[in-house]
């Protein structure tokens, strides 16, 4: 499915969020109901091209973080991707998945300092 439908898809579904790219490594923040999010990681997760999928945090809100986007796309260099993450030692994405691999519980936290970057450019 092309970027456009597929961002289509999304606002029928309700699902927000947004995609960082950088070093060969995706990583991805949906916002939605449930049902909706589970389905889509499921496709997703069918999907060949992707490997290693994997989940590091899920948790229900009462607020999206990213409301107005549909599924924005950023990619950060390493100076952006440590200012945004809140993490200066970290500058690849290798790196923060490493760390959000061994400490899931940061990943509320790094959300947030992406989003207020974000919201300052």
């Amino acid at each position: 499915m092309s970027g456009k439908g597929q961002k289509q898809r999304n606002a029928v579904l309700g699902i927000t969020g947004f995609l960082i790219f950088g070093e060969g490594i995706f990583l991805q923040i949906l916002e939605g109901p449930k049902d909706a999010v589970t389905a889509l990681l499921a496709t997703i997760g069918r999907d060949q091209r992707h490997r290693d999928m994997k989940v590091f945090y899920e948790a229900e809100e009462t607020e999206r973080a990213f409301d107005n986007w549909r599924m924005a796309y950023i990619s950060p260099d390493p100076t952006e991707l440590a200012c945004w993450t809140g993490l200066r030692d970290m500058t690849t994405l290798v790196e923060l998945r490493e760390e959000v691999e061994r400490q899931p519980d940061r990943v509320p936290g790094i959300l947030v300092a992406i989003v207020e970057a974000l919201s300052m450019t």
